[in-house]
């Protein structure tokens, strides 16, 4: 599906608050959505991962990458 069809991505109130505490951006979820392969998940659910070059520090651990 191309990029002019597709649906529009919005996070929910609770996942933009989320967003802010766990460091990840909203456009980064949207990127992993429409890039990222998807697989089932517990709970009949499906979910999908994508890593992204972070290269930072996060709770005083050093990260080369973070996964969204």
């Amino acid at each position: 599906m191309g990029e002019e069809t597709a649906k529009p991505i919005r996070l929910s109130e609770h996942a933009a608050r989320y967003a802010l505490t766990r460091g990840f951006e909203a456009a980064e979820v949207r990127r992993a959505i429409r890039e990222a392969p998807w697989q089932r998940a517990e709970g009949n659910r499906m979910e999908c991962r994508l890593d992204f070059p972070y290269n930072n520090t996060w709770n005083g651990r050093r990260y080369a990458t973070k996964r969204v």
